[in-house]
């Protein structure tokens, strides 16, 4: 039997049903900053390289009249290597912790691909920073040469002993010598561990600012950018400049221009491959990288062993489907984050089937656009609901055949308001009330039944449960349920 594979039987809390939470929350955090800031480009070899050259000192070249010209010593390029190296998250689930029904709804397959990229992102920004360059030969893994050591091989390099305290002077020490070693190009951005970015804050050439609005003092110590005579410096707070293993802090400065990220693999767009082994009951995946700021993922599929009734587990898995799904990792346009595709709205008019803004980034551009012009989109929305009022039916019927698990959520969350609710009725006290309201609307006069979708009036709480209303019949009033949905929580005047 594999061990490796994530289990369903021996994980007793997961046997559990869930009752909480229709989401799980990932605590570890996400570090890419570093890979997301560089550019990115191809490379034609496991080894890759590039050239550096200098200029003589400055000095005379004055000659005397006359005189012959004498040939000067010429500097030859340097050549600066690194080596590429696979980065890549291997892990299996059995099918039957696929074909588990978890309380969040998410197919456990998917969730640990989605988990996998996510790693697999940590990973890649953890070698980019620190990994320590590895040949490759004699079986051992290749590892690139990490920002970190490569910049300790240069003359933009100092340390400092275990009793020195970081502070501002040591800061401009520090970019004084990049102007001095370099061609002028300084660094841009620095990037240091939390002890180092609170020490920053508390620089004594800064002071607090007070920022005064409307009910709300505020005291700002954060210190986000440093400005020197050789340059300014956009400080960065990272999880990776320094580890638990480190005998110091450190601060690390570039500048991101003059650094990419060259990836040996470039189909345009990653896929989805079945050329992993599989011996047991189990799916395999590893994600590995193909392009920039994309990933690739190869998994393992067939009849499942055993009648576990998993859609996941079918041959089909994996095909394409109604929109480009192969496309799983993409960064925002607006936030710059690398994310997975599921965390982006489809878009047809776009060449991936996806929007450029990731579902986060849109959701708070329409909630700020929304508390804009509030007043005239609930107008424009009921307008529209009252001429389409079958294809406003269509929409909403469609919806919840395909968000089933979340409406359930909802009502389980209903009944318990309306548990912790004063008062009740009997189903014949609601019968009366229709009557009175000779079965129709109290808002829109409708009759029902209404249609083939929705046939049937709605309980309404004419003062809202959430706002301190009763569960009495007093307090009811029949709506259709277009009516009930968009008046909500308000109360009307």
């Amino acid at each position: 039997m594999v061990t490796s594979a994530l289990r369903t039987y021996v994980d007793t809390a997961s046997a559990k049903e869930d009752v909480v939470l229709n989401a799980v929350e990932i605590l570890t955090a996400r570090e890419t900053q570093i890979f997301n800031m560089l550019g990115k480009t191809t490379a034609i070899n496991t080894i890759h390289a590039f050239l550096t050259d200098t200029l003589k000192t400055a000095a005379s070249l004055a000659v005397a009249e006359g005189s012959d010209y004498t040939a000067t010593a010429l500097s030859t390029p340097v050549r600066l290597t690194n080596i590429v190296e696979i980065v890549a998250k291997n892990y299996k689930v059995t099918r039957t912790a696929s074909s588990v029904a978890r309380y969040h709804g998410q197919n456990e397959l998917i969730r640990q691909r989605q988990k996998g990229i996510m790693d697999w992102a940590n990973a890649a920004e953890f070698d980019l920073v620190r990994s320590t360059l590895t040949s490759g030969a004699s079986g051992t893994a290749p590892k690139m040469s990490g920002i970190i050591e490569a910049t300790s091989k240069s003359t933009n390099h100092t340390t400092h002993t275990s009793t020195t305290s970081w502070d501002a002077t040591i800061l401009d020490s520090l970019m004084r010598g990049n102007w001095d070693n370099s061609n002028g190009d300084v660094a841009t951005d620095l990037f240091m561990g939390s002890v180092l970015r609170a020490d920053t804050d508390k620089f004594t050439q800064k002071t607090n600012v007070v920022v005064n609005s409307v009910g709300i003092t505020g005291i700002v110590r954060t210190v986000s950018s440093f400005q020197t005579a050789f340059g300014t410096l956009n400080i960065h707070t990272h999880r990776y400049i320094v580890q638990g293993s480190d005998a110091h802090e450190r601060v690390l400065a570039i500048r991101p221009e003059k650094l990419k990220v060259a990836f040996l693999i470039n189909t345009g767009k990653p896929i989805i491959d079945t050329g992993l082994a599989r011996s047991g009951d189990y799916d395999r995946i590893i994600v590995v990288p193909t392009s920039n700021r994309r990933c690739k993922i190869l998994e393992t599929q067939g009849k499942p062993n055993g009648n576990h009734g998993n859609p996941e587990s079918s041959p089909e898995r994996g095909r394409s489907r109604d929109y480009n799904e192969n496309i799983l990792m993409k960064q925002c346009n607006n936030c710059k984050e690398i994310k997975s595709y599921s965390e982006y709205i489809k878009k047809s008019s776009k060449k991936d089937g996806l929007q450029s803004r990731c579902r986060q980034c849109t959701n708070e551009r329409r909630r700020k656009l929304y508390s804009r012009y509030k007043d005239s989109a609930l107008k424009y929305n009921k307008r529209w609901v009252e001429n389409n009022r079958e294809r406003s039916n269509e929409i909403k019927h469609s919806y919840f055949l395909k968000n089933r698990d979340k409406h359930n959520a909802w009502v389980r969350n209903r009944r318990s308001i309306l548990n912790d609710a004063e008062g009740s009725f009997t189903s014949q006290e609601w019968e009366d009330v229709k009557e009175q309201h000779n079965h129709q609307c109290g808002e829109c006069k409708l009759h029902e039944p209404f249609n083939q979708f929705r046939k049937r009036l709605t309980i309404d709480h004419i003062y809202p449960i959430s706002k301190g209303g009763s569960n009495y019949i007093s307090n009811i009033q029949p709506l259709c349920f277009n009516c009930n949905s968009t008046k909500k929580d308000r109360i009307k005047g």
